[in-house]
């Protein structure tokens, strides 16, 4: 008796199931890198989020301009509060026009999170901005959550959610946006004795 060339079902059942089985690890395993990819990139972009902050605040705060309001006694124009940091900045010819803007950094919540908007308005005299104002640059430095808040470090080395004094600019500033470091810049101004 002749015998058959090729294969019988059987051996081809177990040919496509063994393919099938190799071809489902390696989709899963593309999928896991996939994955892989873009929770790096995930890091990547807060990092650089991070960075980006960090830079304008540090860079913003070398540049404030002490300004202080009529009196007596006469106020250093600083607000520092918990969802917002607002000072008078000498802008460098290198950045636009240069000359005194406000620079105003607030915290606003939206359904649970809070962004970060750094905006800049023309300077006028006593640092007042009306809501009819129009800033003349706005953009969203972060997103984070409800416990995103500023905070001023006084002499002693203590943190604050408000600076109440008046006649001098606090030690430090820093932004708290959870999972993220705390974000540390000094002011440029004297902050006193």
């Amino acid at each position: 008796m002749k015998r058959q060339q090729g294969f019988t079902l059987m051996e081809m059942l177990v040919a496509m199931t063994l393919l099938s089985l190799l071809l489902l690890a390696l989709f899963g395993g593309l999928r896991f890198v996939r994955d892989a990819e873009g929770r790096a990139d995930a890091v990547i972009d807060e990092a650089e989020t991070m960075d980006v902050t960090r830079f304008l605040l540090t860079r913003q705060l070398a540049n404030e301009f002490p300004v202080r309001t009529g009196g007596p006694p006469p106020l250093l124009l600083f607000t520092a509060r918990g969802d917002r940091l607002a000072f008078p900045v000498l802008r460098p010819p290198a950045l636009g026009p240069a000359g005194l803007i406000l620079a105003v950094f607030d915290i606003v919540g939206d359904q649970g999170r809070r962004h970060l908007i750094y905006r800049e308005y023309p300077f006028k005299p006593g640092g007042v901005v009306d809501v009819a104002d129009q800033p003349t640059r706005s953009t969203v430095l972060a997103e984070g959550s409800d416990q995103m808040h500023f905070l001023y470090g006084d002499q002693s080395g203590a943190w604050l959610e408000n600076w109440g004094d008046g006649q001098h600019a606090p030690r430090l500033v820093g932004l708290s946006n959870p999972p993220w470091p705390l974000l540390v810049a000094a002011p440029k101004v004297e902050t006193g004795p």
